[in-house]
This record gives C-alpha cells, sequence and structure tokens, in this order.
C-alpha cells in the first residue's frame, strides 16, 4: 500500500491490506465507507444478493452449522484471501454489491416471456422510451463477508491435529449453554472493485450526472415531507444547506451530481412516496380518523367530533383485491366532522356573545363537501372560532354542527347572526338559536341582486338604475326612511314596467317581514360594534384557499384537516396574540401624546379615534348644545342640519344621528366636539358597557399584567396627532439626549401648527386675544432659556450624529485606483419650432400607456409606455454661453426652461405651456416669468416677454435680467390675472355647474378613470374634490403635456399612498422608465380628509411636497426614498439619492380647496410657474376649469358602449363583461385578465388597492 498516496475512504479501514481490501467493526462502518468510496469514484453500486441478517449477527446455538475456519482462499464465498493466524473464525455472513450498471438478471425472463406469446407481431410497450436498460453488463462487483474470530481457542501449533482438537473443543462449547461466556470478535471485510474492473459504461462527472440519490438525501426529504414540506422548490433549497452541513462550504459536490442535488422531479417522486406511505389506509376517512385520534393526544382540550359516512370501506383482507368494493351500507349515517380549539373557545366565548358570522367555502377537498367557518370580529380583525364539514348541505346537518359547538361553549348565546341569503342556514341557526336575529350580509345580498339583474330570461331593463334603486332601499338608515324609500321604489316607472322584479322582491326579499334582515334600519340598536358585511370572513375563506391550501395537488378531507389545524388556524391566533401584546401596557410604554383613556387600546381603535379627532376640529363652541343630562346637539358643518346625541347609559348604547355613528357605532365627530367644548364631558362619560367592551380593549388574557404606573391624564383637547407609525413609540424620559431636544421640539413645532390651522375656525374675538397674551408670556419664557450674548440669542449648535466619512474609512487590501467616474450626462435641449405633432390615441384623454392589472392585493404595470417609447422626440443640442452680468449676450439660440417656458428667436412664438418669450438671444432663466426691458410680444397666454440678455438659473423659471418700478406684491398679482386669463383662455365652460347637474347620471371616461356625475358634483360649491377627479384631471394633463410639449410628465395616481401606510411598495410600474420623464406627480390624500402634491424633478434628483396648508410630511419623502430605492432594484432606474426640494405651495384660505390646489399646482409646474406665487384666488377659477376640462375632453356616452371602467380598456369585441360587488365598475373580463366571473363575487383592481 503506497501510504503518499492516501485514498479518502482508507481513513474507514480499521485494518487494510490495500486500498481496496481491509475491515472495520461496524456496519455503519461499512456503509460509511461504501459512500464515501462511491462518492469519490463517481459509480454506485446496488446488492445483488445477501445473508439474512448482515451485519445484524446474534451469537446462538444455531451457530454450530457454521463452518469453522482457520484460513480462506475467498473462492468459496467469492472474496480476497484471509491467511491463517492460528485464531479459528466462522463466515457467517456475506453480501455482493454489483455496480448499478452490471448484468441484466431479468434479461432471461424478458426473452422467455417473448417465447410464449401466440402471435408474431410486435407487442406495443405501455410506455414508449427512446433508449433501452441502463444495464450494460459491468462486472465490477463489492464483497463484503462477516467474520467471527475466537481468540481463546488460538492454534497452540498449527498442525492438522491441533486444528482438529480445537474445531471440536469450539463446536462442543457453542452446542453446551456457555456459549455465552465464550469470547469472540466481529469483523467485516471488505473487497473493492479498482477502476479498471469497470468496463461498457461512461465514468467521471458525466456519470454524476445520472447518479442514485444519496441514501441520505433520501432520509432528509423523508423528514422535511413528515414535517409538512411538499412543495419541490422549497425541498430543493432544504436541500442545498442539508448538503453544506454535510460537506462544509468549501468541499461541496457539483451542483450537477444527482447524488445530492436532485432534480425537481426527482424530488417531486420522493415526496410523492414518502407521502403515500404515511397514508394509515387508502381510504381517506381511515386516515382521517388515524390522525383526529393522533391530534387528540397531542391536545385534549380540543373539540374533535367525526362521524364517518356510512359508505366508508373497510380494510381489505389479504386474499381480496384493492379493486374490490367491500363496504358497510347505512343509509342514515352521514359525515360530520367538528373541529374546535380551546383558544378558538375562549374567544367565541368573548366576542360572540353579541354578532357570529357563519359563511360555507367550496371546492376545498376532491369530494363535494362545503367547509363551514364560524366566525367573530375580535378587536384586531375576523378570526375563525369553528370550522365543520358535512356531507349533506341542509338546515338538519349545519343545526346538528352548531348544537355541538354550542355544547362545547356553555358561555356562547349570540343574539345576532350574519349569513349570506342562504335559506339552510337561516332555518339551520334558528333551530339552535330560537332567538337569534338573522342578518343578510349586504355583500351577498349586492351578489345575489346582481345575479338576479344579469340574467337574460329576467328582461331587468337598466340593470344599473334599477340596483340603484334597490340598494337606497336597504340602506335606509331609520324605519321612516324605509317606509319612505319603498314608496317611492313602488312608484318608480321603472318598477312598474317590470313584474317580475316586482315579484322576485315582494317573494323573495319583502315577504314574511324579511327586510328585517337586510334593511340597515333594523340592525340592532344594542350591537356595539355594527357590521354590515362580511367581507373579512370571504377574505379568510381566499387566503385558506389560495395561500394554505394551492400547494396541494390531492386536497382529500385528511389534508384539508392538516392544514386548518396545524397552519391557518394557528398562525391567524398566532397574529391576534402579536396585535394584542404589541399594544399592551405591559410590552410598551403608552406613547404620551396619546390621551390617557386611550392607553391600552386596540390600534384600529385609536387610528379611529385620531382620524375622527381632525375632522372634529372643524366643530365650533357655538355648535354645541346641552339639552339635558347626557343628551347633547350638535349643528352640522355642511348644511343647517342638527344632530341629536346621547351619551347612553348601563343600559342603552351612545347614539348619534349621523350616516356615520349609525354605520359603524364609533363615536364620530359630534361625540369629538362635546368632548372638547362641554367641561366635565369625555370619553370617562360613556357607559362602561361601551368603553370596556372586547372590541375597545386589549385582551389581557393574551399578557401576564403585572401593576401599571398610573397615566397621565391628558384631555383630548389637548391630545395630538399620533406619529405615522401604526405603532406607538416608546418615549424614553430617563435620559435627554440630541435626539430627545430634537424630538420635543418637533411636538412643539405640531402643537404650534395645529393652533395655527384652529385660529382660521375660532370666531371669537376675545379668545384670539386671550390666546395671543398666553402665547406672549410663553415667548418670554422661552427667550430666557435660549442661549444668547450681550443679549442676542445664538443660534442652535447641535451636533448630529454622522456616520463614517469617505475620508474616515480604511482602504482594505491591496491600493486600487479609483476607477473613473461616469460624466454627467448633458441636458439637451431644442426649440420647439417646427416640431411634428404626435397622433393622438384613440380617446382624448387616455393615457394608453395606463394599464393596470390586478396581482395579488395591489395594481400592478403590465406593458410599457408605448407612446412615450416610440414617440420620445430627441432633444438637439443647443450651445449656451453663460453671462456673468445682464450686460452679458449669448448666441442666436432659443432655449426652453427646465419647466416647459417656449422662447425663440428675434420674435415670440407662442408656447405650449401659455408663456411665450422673445428676445434676441434667449436661454433659460429662473423664475417662470419671462420680463421685458426693451419690447414685450404678447404670447398666446397673454404674457408677452422679451429681454436681450436673460441669465441661465437653476430652478427652471424664467425671470429678466432687469426689474424696474415694479413690486413684488404687484408682479404676484399681475403673474395670477395672466394665470387666470390662460385658464380662460383654454375655454370656461359657460354654465358648468348646470352641465354638471344636467348630466349628474352619466358616466365620462376621461384621463384614465370613469368619472360619473356624483363625482362630478364634488367640483361645485365648497365640496371636497375626491380622488376620482384629481386622478383623472392629472391623468388629462399628462396626456396633453406629454404630446405639447418636450418637458414629459408622469403620474402615479392616488392609490400608491394606499400601500404606502402599509408599508408596501409593491406598485412598481417596472416597465416605465421615470428617467423618461421631468416630472412624477403623487396625489395624496392626506389622513383622509386633506390632498397633498408629491412633485419629484427628475432631472435634479429632488422631491417636493406641496401641501396647501403646510404641514409637517417628511413622511411622504422618506416613502418615496424607500420606494425609489425598492424600485431602482427591481427596475434598474434611476438609482440615486434624491433630496428634498424647495418648491412650495400658497396658503389655502379656507377648508375646502385643498384638491384644488394640488391641481393648480401640478398645472403651474408644467407651465414654468412657482406654485408660490399663485394664491387662494387662482384656486378658486380652478372649478370650472377642472370641470369644463374633464367634461369637454371625456368621451361622449352614446361611445361608451364599447368601453369599461378599467384603465386603458382595450375595447374588445362582443366580450363579456362583469361588475365589481363593491364600487359598481362595469370591467370587460379581458381587461381584467379573468377567464370567468367567480361565484364568490367579483372586486376590481382598483378596489383591492383603495381598500386593501
Amino acid at each position: 500500500m503506497d501510504a503518499e498516496a492516501e485514498l479518502p475512504w482508507e481513513s474507514y479501514f480499521q485494518w487494510q491490506k490495500s486500498a481496496y481490501y481491509g475491515r472495520v467493526r461496524e456496519c455503519d462502518d461499512v456503509n460509511d465507507l461504501i459512500r464515501e468510496f462511491s462518492y469519490s469514484t463517481s459509480t454506485s453500486y446496488v446488492v445483488v444478493r445477501s445473508t439474512k441478517n448482515f451485519g445484524n449477527f446474534e451469537l446462538g446455538q444455531s451457530n454450530e452449522d457454521h463452518l469453522v475456519r482457520f484460513e480462506d482462499d475467498g473462492r468459496v464465498q467469492h472474496g480476497s484471501k484471509i491467511e491463517s493466524n492460528g485464531i479459528p473464525f466462522m463466515v457467517i455472513g456475506n453480501k455482493l454489491m454489483e455496480c448499478h450498471q452490471g448484468p441484466n438478471h431479468r434479461k432471461g425472463s424478458d426473452s422467455k416471456n417473448l417465447e410464449t406469446t401466440y402471435h408474431d407481431y410486435k407487442q406495443a410497450a405501455s410506455k414508449k422510451r427512446a433508449t433501452g436498460t441502463k444495464k450494460k453488463g459491468c462486472e465490477a462487483v463489492i464483497h463484503l463477508r462477516e467474520i467471527l474470530f475466537f481468540p481463546d481457542y488460538k492454534l497452540p501449533k498449527d498442525t492438522a491435529y491441533w486444528r482438529e482438537q480445537k474445531s471440536r473443543e469450539l463446536r462442543r462449547d457453542l452446542h453446551s449453554g456457555a456459549y455465552t461466556e465464550i469470547d469472540m470478535e466481529k469483523f467485516i471485510y471488505i473487497d473493492l472493485p479498482k477502476m479498471d474492473d469497470h468496463s461498457k459504461h461512461i465514468m467521471g462527472m458525466a456519470a454524476d450526472i445520472k447518479a442514485p440519490i444519496d441514501g441520505r438525501i433520501v432520509e432528509k426529504v423523508n423528514f422535511l415531507v413528515d414535517e409538512g414540506v411538499f412543495n419541490a422548490k422549497e425541498m430543493q433549497r432544504h436541500i442545498k444547506v442539508f448538503v453544506k452541513e454535510l460537506f462544509g462550504s468549501a468541499n461541496l459536490p457539483s451542483i450537477f451530481n444527482r447524488r445530492f442535488y436532485p432534480s425537481k422531479g426527482d424530488i417531486q417522486k420522493l415526496i410523492y412516496r414518502r407521502r403515500q406511505k404515511l397514508l394509515y389506509s387508502l381510504v381517506d376517512q381511515e386516515n382521517l380518523l388515524k390522525k383526529v385520534e393522533d391530534w387528540k393526544k397531542e391536545n385534549a382540550e380540543d373539540l374533535w367530533f367525526i362521524r364517518t359516512s356510512a359508505s366508508i370501506k373497510r380494510p381489505l383482507n389479504e386474499d381480496e383485491s384493492e379493486n374490490e368494493e367491500c363496504c358497510v351500507k347505512d343509509e342514515d349515517q352521514t359525515l360530520l366532522m367538528v373541529y374546535q380549539s380551546s383558544w378558538q373557545k375562549r374567544l367565541l366565548e368573548r366576542y360572540g356573545n353579541e354578532l357570529t358570522f357563519l359563511d360555507a367555502t367550496y371546492r376545498t377537498t376532491k369530494y363535494a363537501l362545503p367547509l363551514f367557518f364560524l366566525c367573530v370580529q375580535t378587536n384586531t380583525g375576523y378570526s375563525v372560532v369553528g370550522t365543520f364539514v358535512v356531507e349533506k348541505e341542509d338546515s338538519k346537518s349545519v343545526a346538528e354542527a352548531i348544537a355541538i359547538l354550542k355544547d362545547n361553549c356553555p358561555k356562547w348565546n349570540t343574539s345576532n347572526f350574519m349569513i349570506d341569503s342562504s335559506e339552510i342556514e337561516a332555518v339551520a341557526i334558528k333551530l339552535v338559536f330560537p332567538d337569534a336575529k338573522i342578518l343578510i350580509c349586504d355583500f351577498h345580498r349586492k351578489q345575489a341582486w346582481q345575479r338576479w339583474t344579469s340574467s337574460l330570461k329576467n328582461n331587468v331593463q337598466d340593470q344599473e338604475a334599477t340596483l340603484d334603486m334597490l340598494n337606497r332601499v336597504a340602506e335606509s338608515l331609520t324605519e321612516d326612511d324605509f317606509q319612505s324609500n319603498l314608496r317611492l321604489m313602488k312608484e318608480n316607472p321603472l318598477w312598474k314596467k317590470q313584474p317580475r322584479l316586482q315579484d322576485y322582491m315582494q317573494k323573495q326579499w319583502l315577504a314574511n317581514d324579511k327586510h328585517k334582515s337586510w334593511v340597515w334600519a333594523y340592525r340592532n340598536d344594542a350591537l356595539t360594534i355594527v357590521v354590515h358585511t362580511n367581507n373579512g370572513v370571504e377574505s379568510q375563506n381566499k387566503a385558506f384557499k389560495y395561500e394554505y391550501l394551492a400547494p396541494f395537488r390531492v386536497k382529500t378531507l385528511s389534508y384539508l384537516m392538516t392544514v386548518l389545524t396545524q397552519d391557518f388556524f394557528l398562525d391567524a391566533y398566532r397574529k391576534y396574540l402579536a396585535n394584542n401584546v404589541t399594544m399592551s401596557s405591559g410590552w410598551r410604554e403608552p406613547n404620551q401624546h396619546i390621551p390617557r383613556e386611550m392607553h391600552h387600546r386596540p390600534l384600529h381603535l385609536i387610528k379611529h379615534m385620531r382620524e375622527t379627532e381632525m375632522k372634529a376640529a372643524c366643530i365650533s363652541n357655538n355648535m354645541v348644545h346641552v339639552n339635558g343630562d347626557n343628551s347633547f346637539s350638535v349643528m352640522s358643518v355642511n348644511n343647517d342640519g342638527i344632530y341629536n346625541i346621547s351619551l347612553g347609559n348601563e343600559n342603552e348604547m351612545p347614539s348619534c344621528q349621523c350616516r356615520e355613528f349609525k354605520r359603524s357605532h364609533l363615536l364620530c365627530k359630534h361625540f369629538l366636539g362635546i368632548f372638547h367644548h362641554v367641561p366635565g364631558i369625555s370619553w370617562d362619560s360613556l357607559p362602561d358597557s361601551y368603553k370596556n367592551n372586547p372590541h375597545f380593549i386589549v385582551d389581557t388574557d393574551c399578557v401576564d399584567t403585572c401593576p401599571l404606573l398610573e397615566d397621565t391624564d391628558i384631555p383630548y383637547v389637548c391630545s395630538s396627532e399620533l406619529t405615522p407609525d401604526d405603532e406607538v413609540e416608546t418615549q424614553c424620559a430617563t435620559k435627554h439626549t440630541t435626539l430627545d431636544l430634537q424630538r420635543s421640539a418637533k411636538q412643539v413645532r405640531e402643537v404650534l401648527h395645529r393652533l395655527n390651522n384652529l385660529t382660521y375656525i375660532v370666531d371669537s374675538v376675545e379668545k384670539l386675544i386671550t390666546l395671543r397674551h398666553n402665547l406672549h408670556e410663553l415667548e418670554i419664557n422661552l427667550v430666557k432659556e435660549c442661549p444668547s450674548s450681550e443679549g442676542l440669542i445664538l443660534e442652535a449648535d447641535i451636533e448630529k450624529e454622522k456616520g463614517p466619512t469617505r475620508k474616515s474609512l480604511k482602504r482594505k487590501g491591496a491600493k486600487l485606483k479609483e476607477l473613473p467616474s461616469k460624466r454627467k450626462k448633458k441636458i439637451a435641449t431644442s426649440s420647439i419650432k417646427g416640431r411634428k405633432m404626435r397622433s393622438k390615441p384613440h380617446v382624448l384623454g387616455v393615457s394608453s400607456h395606463r394599464n393596470l392589472v390586478c396581482k395579488g392585493a395591489f395594481l400592478t404595470k403590465q406593458r410599457e409606455n408605448e407612446i412615450i417609447k416610440t414617440n420620445y422626440r430627441k432633444t438637439v443640442k443647443a450651445k449656451v454661453v453663460p453671462t456673468s452680468s445682464a450686460d452679458s449676450t449669448s448666441s442666436k439660440s432659443a432655449v426652453p426652461s427646465s419647466l416647459g417656458v417656449g422662447t425663440s428667436s428675434k420674435t415670440a412664438v407662442p408656447s405650449s405651456s401659455g408663456v411665450g418669450t422673445s428676445s434676441k438671444t434667449a436661454v433659460p432663466s429662473s423664475s417662470g416669468v419671462g420680463t421685458s426691458s426693451k419690447t414685450a410680444v404678447p404670447s398666446s397666454s397673454g404674457v408677452g416677454t422679451s429681454s436681450k440678455t436673460a441669465v441661465p438659473s437653476s430652478s427652471g423659471v424664467g425671470t429678466s435680467s432687469k426689474t424696474v418700478g415694479t413690486s413684488s406684491s404687484a408682479l404676484h398679482r399681475r403673474l395670477e390675472d395672466d394665470f387666470i386669463a390662460d385658464l380662460k383662455a383654454q375655454g370656461l365652460m359657460k354654465n358648468s355647474s348646470y352641465m354638471v347637474k344636467r348630466n349628474a347620471n352619466v358616466r365620462y371616461y376621461v384621463g384614465g378613470e370613469v368619472v360619473e356625475g356624483h363625482d362630478l358634483q364634488t367640483l361645485q360649491g365648497t365640496r371636497w374634490l375626491n380622488d376620482k377627479i384629481i386622478n383623472a384631471y392629472l391623468g388629462l394633463l399628462q396626456s396633453k403635456q406629454n404630446l405639447n410639449d418636450s418637458e414629459h410628465i408622469y403620474i402615479i395616481t392616488s392609490y400608491i399612498a394606499v400601500i404606502w401606510k402599509d408599508n408596501r411598495y409593491d406598485y412598481l410600474y417596472r416597465k416605465v422608465q421615470f428617467s423618461k420623464y421631468s416630472w412624477v406627480f403623487v396625489p395624496i390624500n392626506k389622513n383622509d380628509n386633506h390632498w397633498i402634491l408629491l412633485a419629484a424633478n427628475i432631472r435634479d434628483k429632488t422631491v417636493n411636497i406641496l401641501d396647501s396648508l403646510h404641514g409637517d410630511n417628511d413622511r411622504y419623502i422618506e416613502h418615496w426614498r424607500r420606494y425609489m430605492r425598492i424600485r431602482a432594484k427591481k427596475v434598474k432606474d434611476l438609482d440615486c439619492t434624491w433630496e428634498k426640494g424647495d418648491l412650495r405651495s400658497s396658503r389655502q384660505r379656507d377648508g375646502h380647496s385643498c384638491g384644488l390646489f394640488v391641481l393648480m399646482n401640478a398645472l403651474a409646474i408644467t407651465k414654468g410657474i412657482l406654485p408660490s406665487d399663485l394664491s387662494q384666488r387662482c384656486a378658486t377659477v380652478m372649478r370650472e376649469y377642472v370641470a369644463s376640462q374633464l367634461i369637454t375632453n371625456a368621451e361622449k356616452p352614446p361611445q361608451q358602449k364599447t368601453l369599461c371602467d378599467m384603465v386603458d380598456c382595450k375595447k374588445p369585441n362582443r366580450e363579456p363583461w362583469v361588475k365589481c360587488d363593491v364600487c359598481g365598475r362595469w370591467l370587460h373580463y379581458k381587461c381584467v385578465n379573468i377567464k370567468s366571473a367567480s361565484p364568490g363575487g367579483f372586486e376590481c383592481p382598483i378596489c383591492e388597492a383603495q381598500y386593501g
């Protein structure tokens, strides 16, 4: 043996004669040696024959049958020679392993079968294969022999006599009872083949590609399957990690070695085989029974009730075929399975006594078995608190299951059940809960009406108007409203002309007081939280079917219950626990900005109170009146109405007559107005039955509570806005660091900002004077605390904690040269004179590249902006001669400003932005308004400017080099006049308010949005603009700007800010290159009551927030940075640092123009005007301007027959339609990428993004 070239497997030998022959003691060492030998030589071996219990020998009297030997030449037992050393031994076992490409041992039987055929034609193969067997006749084999040595019987002399004597003595002792005292040693001799022994097949790396899978990998796969891993891709990731653990990172085998890296198909086969072995029976119900027994042992407190179907098969006997039908039939017994865990029981008893939900989902298994979920609304959302499966969906079976759950929960006695429009469920509930009130979910009610009116046999005229008429009846808030709406419906000509509709509504929805189950007016006033729909339950069903159950191909009942109990329910409860622990005072200190009453409360209540308090800021003191004990009246903000409010008592819930309160029974702004302006009235004045309802407090059973410190009493009138994050941040009061100082100063500025806003609302001069004196005293005290020198206040010197700079970072490794940096790309510009106009899209005002599709729970871009990609104009470089003063000159080339101000040479040409400039030598200036020192040529907008020399500047707004005899206010006034004149020049529709009212029931398609009459009515009077108007006008502005100007803009709709709130940044516009544009605009609805505009300057890499109330909006800048950072990684576009810009909006002077300021600021930027130069006067004109632009540029109603409500409708021919059950939009199947309408209802992509 050559010791210098030791081979990898040699270390396993306990004794060896050569690298291919030796012995080991244990059978495990044999397996490890052969495994290492196979891996090192790229070979594989299979067992041909082996003695029984090879490697597991046990000494017994049967050993007398073995021949006692003193040497072995190997010819009989096939192996190398065992030389004599005087110790007798027995060969008690042997095993023969051959190369897996060895002889074909089945070849003879195959040929024999062919000879016995009675026909001479070739039999058709069951599976056609392009290749034959892998058996190539290789003669390489491994010989294994298990040897038992007896050292006490060693020969004193190697002669024939002593061999005979010792052999008889050994046999005698083995035959006697003293064999247990005999000293024995066991070894396994291994005779390995050399590489030359292999023949007729490939070797090396090519052989590893088709090598059999290693046994350790198979064991790992089996283990992971037992743990619930069934996905092949996920299994491959686990295998890669496992291989690294086996070999370490340095000696990994090739990734193409099938022995350790099996293919996806190989893994799927291994998973299937293991899952088949895990089955207790071929009958699924028997598997379920066995699993239920195991689950009962693990959790004895859980409820399991299972009754198998009468047609269940009994286990097959040995003499029966698996195809035989052997079953015991009992017609009276049907399948019923009920499950409820201990924690589900607790949640049902805690939350289910007021309102319980019951809903069925289908197609969860391969059987026709409905799965029922019993749900409640907890303080963190919906939760499943029980489930059952019935074989027959009838009232008797459902009632039996509900009765079992009721017996398991003695404290559960619900007063209300919400279901879909199922008569079976309603009857079943009444059998178990006779006094419970049945409520029909609005979602299923609307779905039933939509399906009935869509049916051709019902011949419904004007389906949309019919549904609106029915919904008005359903959403009546009082019984008087219901009777009035019902009367108006019956007097409606649309109702009178449709007898089938009358018959349907009378029999199905109005007879026998059925209306009390679906009309809002009859919802139980005693409910703490009113719920009109069980969409939360529907979302639970969808999450279970498409997220948890989808990976299972064979959806059996046993797998269904495994996923439910081991994954779905546990994940839901884990989320419930986490949410309650997070908001517990025992986990974190309460935020001192939250009123004491909201400490230890659920997050949804804190958010609601925060939003409601902002709305309550518009309620003044003279609007609140005290009527008596716990009775008040509050004047309406928008009209002359008065709402009566009652704080309630222990026997009566709080109440308000407003629609907002009746919809949810959560405190509305009128309650908070009372808290603010009536002394002694606060949250504590509400009854304990309302304040301490389980929905409004943290579940203390989830946390181990300890005595808490007394909370600071902060009344609502002094409360401030919560931090934008969902989690309540902890305040550290023990150590005052620089961060604490900055945070405290920021909080003070927020309070001052709110005080500033309230000064526009307060109508009492005395209170304003008092406030001014108080602030003056505070100012004097604060000045004393400021550092000063010689009576002058010094600037703050706060050092920010800085990270390591480039100079302070040490170079690592060798001294490397800096790579050359990329030159900044020069922005080429060109004159607009002689430019060809682009062809317009098929619909004016429709951005044809904005095609949004539903993908998950958010919107994504489906295709690239083809118009911008194909028609993007190449700019022509022009020389710009920088000047050092106003008297310098430049070349005779006209260059537009960076915000789209048109310029021309020698004569003024009206620009597309409406601001014309004329000069002999013109270059971009800094203010966006050209002024003249010599001659002014009027432009199309009425603003003529010229100058001999204009100085280039970076802000992109043109100004003249000299301004003589004109004040700043006069310039602003003139600029506003010009802006308004420009709007009028583009055309204001006369009597636009009349046009809106006349077309109140007409739908318009404009700017990528479907705008209806009620949307346009928000442009009237002092109403707030909604998101459809904002998005529609900005989309229209984008289409016009990108057709007529070189300064392209891109609009991201307001829906993206909705998902930003949840820190989701999936709405990436993957195929839109932002770098091709000059500006990106994002309208944002801040706190659901104020519009602001995010304007990103692509060229300067700055982001600006234009807020007409000048609030703190840094969080939206941070959202944009995160969004662009994530987008850059995915899309490879604009991977840069974004700085905060300097653009600001002027301040609004009322409480209803924020949306107009957003549109005005966007328009001003496209025209090269500073938004801060336009005041409230311009915003007022924007109402009529926006209304006229939307109506005149919209696709007219007669042309909408082929258009659906989806952005960039493809106008497919004879395409079926589907209606959104949430917003009522009509969409083509093709436009929303669906093939058929879901029986569970349809929710459009826009609603998914808007409402989550």
